[in-house]
């Protein structure tokens, strides 16, 4: 749970990562937000509000894992916001969109991504600039939705 002004607002970050690259950015969430940034494997327990949910663009599609677990979200009273260590192609991100929107799930506009259009770029990534940005933009996403 997170502490949003007098009211007490259940947020969940979950993640999928191959390299550990989402992981990361999940971890400095987790650090910003002091909530357990747990992998998708695990549940999403009632009463969520808002789900941080971290994948990546993998030869150059959204991760099955992610399209199984958005699958489980089915109707479900939650808006998700993503965030990835890699830039989605504009394919990717309407992918997910469309899922979600399949699922009859609630997504936000913003977005975050950390890397480059370019894999090479991508090597040493999430960078401390990353990580710094990451924790401002769940901060920000907090306080405008939830707070």
């Amino acid at each position: 749970m997170y502490f949003v002004g007098s009211l007490y607002m259940k947020v969940a970050i979950r993640y999928y990562s191959r390299t550990g690259s989402t992981r990361d950015l999940a971890f400095a969430i987790q650090e910003q937000l002091g909530v357990a940034a747990e992998t998708i494997d695990i549940p999403i327990p009632s009463g969520v509000d808002l789900l941080f949910l971290g994948t990546a663009t993998y030869k150059g599609r959204t991760a099955r894992e992610i399209s199984d677990f958005i699958l489980t979200l089915r109707e479900r009273k939650i808006t998700v916001v993503f965030f990835s260590s890699s830039v989605f192609r504009k394919s990717n991100h309407k992918d997910l969109c469309r899922q979600l929107k399949s699922a009859k799930i609630t997504f936000l506009p913003e977005s975050f991504y950390s890397g480059s259009i370019f894999w090479i770029f991508n090597r040493k990534r999430p960078n401390e600039a990353d990580l710094k940005n990451i924790k401002n933009f769940s901060k920000e996403i907090v306080r405008k939705y939830l707070g």
